[in-house]
Parts: structure tokens; C-alpha cells; sequence
């Protein structure tokens, strides 16, 4: 315990520091305050009875190793300063934006029609979500009209594209009526995905989908937010408010489903330890279970997709995957151990080390980019949020390493691909391609 205390006081101070140099809420403060969190919660957790005889062996080499990498891995947005941005570059995405606002958005109205009928005419209570979340049966199958899964499957992969846009819309976008319908339409779509997400049983898409969101939102508003453009961020934070309330009670009801069933329900485990161990599972297991791994995965965890495609080998099916994992290094492999102690399950170590100093470069020179240009692009901002959310929900795992996840990512980007390349091929039409 003052092992984990001390742990927490190490995250406290920092997050204390750079909130005191910084005096804004910034990409680096929310990733400080997500591990901060998670190492309160990790102490909270702890206290409860039979939690130590659990994980006796708490220990602080472990903890340091997970606490240096992750502000290694996040310096490059502690050093990011998003008031000294001063636009966002969209030259020769014009059209292509305006496009796809059309696309999504149409297609978001039925889906969301259609989740909306399900939380009228559905029952969710007792360990219905529960029960949704453990099927091994696609959701939308069961959640959406046959009619609509074709337009769910347009939007399905493409959440962080319909919250960019709309953030586009909203911030840079003349507000004419066709425009306001167009974002409303964008809104319904954002919405859609949280809704899915709850009536799927999932609280990790809630909360990443939240995270991914928070991402957009606090990049643009930063650039734009003086002028006429305050009173657009102060609608927006309203409206955030009310959309956050919703959430939460979304997590809870989730969470009670999941507290009501199975093993849980016949045990002593009260909901604020279930809490607590969500939070802060992942330092106590790494530095407990997983520290030191005698044997790796060899970066079939984190990158199962990429390798499948090389190979031909994988498992689509995740508890079949990690039921393999667990056989080949005899750890479980399917519970939080950070984003770190993700990537030290495939690479151990120095592995894993290596892996964090490329993250750290990437992004910094991703970072330094756009320091001296004062501008932010389409694919930068893509990127950054993409880390964003990889670093704020990583008190858990890393959000990607999971095949499903990766083959849509993949999906994801060779669209994002196709989107820049029309951007070039037109810009060169019209001779005025910029690097």
C-alpha cells in the first residue's frame, strides 16, 4: 500500500506541476490526470479485504518503468501548446469535407432513429447489457433493422471522421441553413455511436468514444476560441454537459449490469470495489503479475492484424485469442495491464522501451511540425487525436490491440489514404499542391 501511495503521490505532483506552468486544460493535462486517476484508484482498490493476499508482491521497479514511459510517450503534448495554433489548415480538402458532411450525416439519421426506438420499446434492465456485451454474435445484427445495418455499416468505422467533421463544420463553416441541418445530422451521428455503444453493453466504447471526442473539441476550441467564436464554444461545452450527464448514467447502468450477473452477483464485491479495480487494475497487475515476463508474444497482441495479413495466421475471435495468448506465456492476457504493459506482453522490456522511444520521436516531430508553422492539418490532427485517446484510456490497455479494433483502424486509414491522395490529385490540377 505505500508502495501505491507513493505511486500515486509521484502522479499527483506531476499533474500539480505542469497544471501550475501550464494553466490550461490541454491534451497533456488530461493524459496526467487519466494516470492520476488510475493510481488513486489503484490505492482505493487495495484497501478492500482479500485484495492484498490477491497481489502480495506489489513492487516499485515495475511502477517506475510504467510512470517513465508514459510521460515519455506523451512529452511531445506537454510540450504541444494548442493556444499558439493559429488555424487549421483544410487547403485542398475543401470539397472532399463537404462531400463526406453530406454522406454521414444522411446516413446517420436512420441508425439513429432506429437506436432510438430501441431504448423506447427495449427493456435494459437487469443483466440485459451484460448480455449483449459477452455474445459473441455481431451487435448489429441484433440491435439495428436490416434495412438500416446498410447504413450503420457506411458511418460504422468512421466515429472519429463524423466528430471531425462536424467539429469542421461547426468551427470554420458559414452557419446557413443548409449547413445547420447538415450538423445536426453530424451530431446524430456522434450520438449514434454512444447509444450503440450502450445498448451494445460496452463501457470501453463509451469511453473511448468520449475520449476521442474530448480530443476534437479541446483542439479546435483552443484554436478558435475568442471573438464570435466563444459564444460557439460556450454552446458547445452546454450541450457537452448535457451529453456527459448521459454518459454517465449510460457507464452506470452498465456497470450495474455487469455487478448483477454471473460471479458477481454471489459475491462479496460491493460496486465501489468494482469501480475501483476498473480504475486501478492495471498498475496493481503489471507490477504484480506481469513484471518480470519470461516469455513475449512477439507483437501478436498488439499488431494481430498487420501480422495476419503478412502471415494468413490470427484469431478474429478475441477470447480465442487470448486464450492462445495466455497458453503460450501462462499470464492472462485478457485483463488491464496499461498501454505499457500491453506492449511489454509483446515485447518485454527493452522491447517495449524501444516501442515508447519511436512513439515519443513520432510525435514529436509531428508536434515540432506544426509548432513552427502555426497551423495544424487534416492528417496531423488525425494522428495526434488517435495517440490522444491511446494515452487517456491506457490506464486500462491499449484500446487497439484487439484484431477487430486493428482491422477496422486499418479500414480507417486506407480511407483516410484515399481522402488525402484526392486532395493531392486535385491540388495538383489546380496547381497549387503545398507541403
Amino acid at each position: 500500500m505505500y508502495i501505491l501511495i507513493l505511486n500515486f503521490f509521484a502522479y499527483l505532483l506531476t499533474l500539480i506541476i505542469y497544471a501550475k506552468h501550464k494553466r490550461k486544460i490541454d491534451l497533456g493535462f488530461l493524459c496526467i490526470s487519466a494516470f492520476t486517476l488510475s493510481s488513486l484508484g489503484a490505492c482505493w482498490y487495495y484497501s478492500f479485504d482479500l485484495v492484498p493476499l490477491y497481489y502480495p508482491n506489489i513492487r516499485i521497479v515495475p511502477l517506475i518503468y510504467i510512470y517513465a514511459l508514459v510521460l515519455l510517450c506523451i512529452t511531445p503534448f506537454i510540450r504541444l501548446r494548442l493556444d499558439k495554433i493559429k488555424k487549421f489548415d483544410s487547403t485542398g480538402y475543401e470539397d472532399i469535407f463537404n462531400a463526406l458532411s453530406t454522406i454521414f450525416g444522411l446516413c446517420s439519421v436512420p441508425v439513429f432513429i432506429n437506436l432510438l426506438i430501441n431504448l423506447a420499446t427495449r427493456s435494459f434492465t437487469g443483466n440485459v447489457l451484460n448480455s449483449m456485451y459477452e455474445s459473441n454474435i455481431d451487435n448489429a445484427t441484433s440491435i439495428f433493422f436490416p434495412p438500416v445495418k446498410l447504413f450503420f455499416s457506411v458511418i460504422r468505422r468512421f466515429y472519429d471522421l463524423i466528430v471531425f467533421l462536424l467539429c469542421y463544420n461547426v468551427f470554420l463553416k458559414k452557419h446557413t441553413k443548409y449547413n445547420k441541418i447538415v450538423n445536426t445530422c453530424l451530431l446524430l451521428g456522434v450520438l449514434s455511436f454512444f447509444l450503440y455503444a450502450f445498448q451494445a453493453g460496452s463501457r470501453g466504447g463509451i469511453v473511448k468514444d468520449c475520449t476521442v471526442a474530448i480530443g476534437y473539441f479541446l483542439i479546435f476550441s483552443s484554436i478558435y476560441n475568442s471573438g464570435i467564436w466563444k459564444n460557439i464554444v460556450k454552446k458547445i461545452r452546454i450541450t457537452a454537459i448535457v451529453v456527459f450527464s448521459s454518459i454517465v448514467l449510460g457507464l452506470s447502468a452498465i456497470s450495474i449490469s455487469r455487478f448483477t450477473t454471473g460471479e458477481l452477483s454471489t459475491s462479496n464485491i460491493y460496486m465501489s470495489q468494482w469501480i475501483s479495480q476498473y480504475l486501478g487494475e492495471g498498475m496493481i497487475r503489471f507490477s504484480d503479475v506481469l513484471w518480470p515476463l519470461e516469455k513475449d508474444l512477439n507483437g501478436d497482441k498488439n499488431f494481430s492484424y498487420i501480422k495476419s495479413l503478412l502471415n494468413g495466421n490470427g484469431y478474429k475471435n478475441n477470447d480465442i485469442a487470448n486464450d492462445v495468448y495466455e497458453s503460450r506465456i501462462g499470464i492472462k492476457t485478457s485483463v488491464f495491464y496499461t498501454f505499457i504493459g500491453s506492449f511489454y506482453l509483446d515485447f518485454n522490456v527493452l522491447g517495449t522501451i524501444i516501442v515508447c522511444v519511436l512513439i515519443f520521436f513520432f510525435l514529436n516531430s509531428i508536434c515540432n511540425k506544426i509548432k513552427i508553422k502555426q497551423k495544424i492539418g487534416f492528417i496531423e490532427l488525425i494522428i495526434i487525436v488517435k495517440f490522444f485517446c491511446l494515452f487517456v484510456t491506457g490506464f486500462t490497455s491499449n484500446v487497439y490491440a484487439v484484431m477487430s479494433v486493428q482491422q477496422d483502424e486499418f479500414i480507417f486509414w486506407l480511407c483516410i489514404s484515399i481522402i488525402f491522395l484526392m486532395r493531392v490529385i486535385t491540388s495538383i490540377s489546380h496547381g497549387r499542391l503545398k507541403y
